[in-house]
């Protein structure tokens, strides 16, 4: 056997020092959740961010600020969202309440689908295990762009750019929705009596899970929440962006299909908690689609305009170009919908 040289030997002490400390850091952060809470505040939550790229970073030369920077666009939609409760009210918009009842009767021959599933599903007095399994996804909301943005910051900030580009323009086409069309949630109908029988169970299911933190922290959440932004839901959304990004990455595709059992388990949970129609998970995950679509074509138009200006700045002229030309070499490494 060939001897590792000492640098190699060191970068592999490091990558497993570091593996290591992100680990615990990770561990921390879900303790921390468990005992208090999951960070109320958008500092709270960069601050965790921070704290995970940091130590995954050690010894790379990685500035405070420069992460800081390329976070603050995201931080910014975010807060951005937090404060979009009275902007259709000051616009004079009034809140939709049948479009989205009426398009899921159209749907499902006259039934409108959270309130069968709470006829069928939900008792008051019983706390199911899929009660659990739709509080933790809808939960993990709150949490997987955090997470699968840090991951690609850490491993690759490139990777991280694109999702970053893709959750973005979701965010901003999501909040301008909101604002121009506010729309209410079937619980939110209810109360209003536009239809009957669905009530908002989010937190049904979290009581059997001992995380009365997390029920304190979906009250003081309520404080800015936006209660007609239900179209689109960008809880589907984002799920199906995070699936899709993931699974057209990398080719071949096929291995990671199972991936979109995420948005599935998502939109369920939605519907049967009374948070949305599945009208609203249907746009969302529209939302998505396009989002890749839209920014993936933006990012070859400008991949091309780069290798056109380089071969001009090189002083190529039509002649010289290899065979296949600009396409040819642009189109490597591009996929469908991810890039």
């Amino acid at each position: 056997m060939t001897a590792l040289s000492p640098d190699l030997v060191l970068v592999r002490r490091l990558v497993s020092w570091r593996a290591l400390a992100v680990l615990l850091a990770v561990g921390a952060f879900f303790y921390s959740w468990w005992i208090m809470g999951p960070p109320v505040t958008r500092l709270g939550q960069m601050i965790w961010v921070l704290v995970v790229i940091l130590v995954a970073n050690v010894g790379r030369g990685v500035k405070v600020h420069r992460i800081l920077l390329d976070w603050l666009p995201l931080f910014a939609v975010l807060w951005l969202y937090d404060y979009t409760r009275g902007w259709a009210t000051m616009l004079g918009i009034p809140t939709h309440y049948t479009w989205t009842i009426d398009t899921d009767k159209l749907l499902f021959h006259g039934v409108v689908p959270t309130a069968w599933l709470q006829a069928h599903f939900y008792n008051p007095s019983v706390v199911h295990w899929y009660d659990e399994a739709a509080g933790l996804v809808y939960l993990s909301h709150f949490i997987a762009t955090f997470a699968l943005g840090t991951a690609l910051y850490i491993v690759s900030r490139r990777r991280w750019a694109r999702f970053m580009r893709r959750f973005l323009v979701l965010a901003i086409a999501g909040l301008a929705t909101y604002v121009l069309y506010p729309a209410a949630p079937p619980w939110l109908a209810d109360y209003q009596g536009y239809i009957t029988g669905v009530r908002p169970i989010t937190g049904h299911g979290m009581a059997a899970l001992h995380m009365a933190p997390t029920e304190h922290w979906l009250r003081v959440g309520s404080a800015h929440a936006n209660y007609v932004a239900a179209v689109p839901s960008l809880h589907a959304g984002f799920s199906m962006l995070i699936a899709l990004f993931l699974i057209f990455e990398r080719r071949p595709v096929w291995p990671r299909l199972w991936l979109f059992a995420y948005p599935v388990a998502m939109g369920l949970a939605l519907v049967y908690c009374g948070e949305h129609y599945v009208t609203d998970v249907l746009l969302g995950w529209l939302y998505a689609v396009a989002t890749m679509l839209a920014v993936g074509a933006w990012e070859r138009w400008r991949e091309r305009r780069r290798i056109v200006r380089l071969e001009r700045d090189m002083g190529l002229s039509d002649t010289a170009r290899p065979p296949g030309g600009i396409d040819q070499r642009q189109t490597a490494g591009t996929v469908a919908l991810a890039d």
